[in-house]
């Protein structure tokens, strides 16, 4: 049976490590380059729509999906209905964003909410819930 070198070779070591920025040895893999602690910021916003004009959950649907899918392309966020699937006339949205600053995460939520108030005469925006998860 034979081994490739791969296996053969001696396993990691910090003092066989050498860092390409500094091209001396560091302590641990690039010591430098990390960090404590990410930042990490999650919004969400719940986006509570009435649909006046719709008859049918199929119409509910057609409403629904093309503005989901405006937002996503838009504003690169996450979009999910996640309440009153079974009503026609209702629907909640879920509209989430991550970011490296809260405050950009913020801003992006509030012009896609802003941009579906002007944009979808079709849905009346009934009530927004924004929240900074991280």
């Amino acid at each position: 049976m034979r081994y490739s070198s791969a296996i053969l070779a001696e396993p990691w070591s910090p003092s066989s490590h050498r860092c390409p920025r500094t091209s001396v040895r560091c302590c641990r893999a690039c010591v430098h380059r990390r960090r404590e602690r990410a930042d990490v910021h999650v919004s969400v916003a719940v986006v509570e729509l009435h649909i006046e004009s719709s008859q049918s959950l199929k119409d509910k649907r057609r409403v629904v999906r093309s503005a989901v899918e405006r937002m996503r392309q838009r504003f690169n966020v996450s979009v999910a209905e996640v309440d009153d699937l079974d009503d026609w006339n209702a629907a909640v949205l879920a509209v989430a964003c991550v970011s490296n600053s809260a405050d950009y995460a913020q801003g992006v939520l509030q012009k896609a909410v802003d941009w579906l108030a002007g944009q979808r005469l079709d849905a009346e925006i009934v009530a927004v819930n924004t929240e900074v998860l991280l």
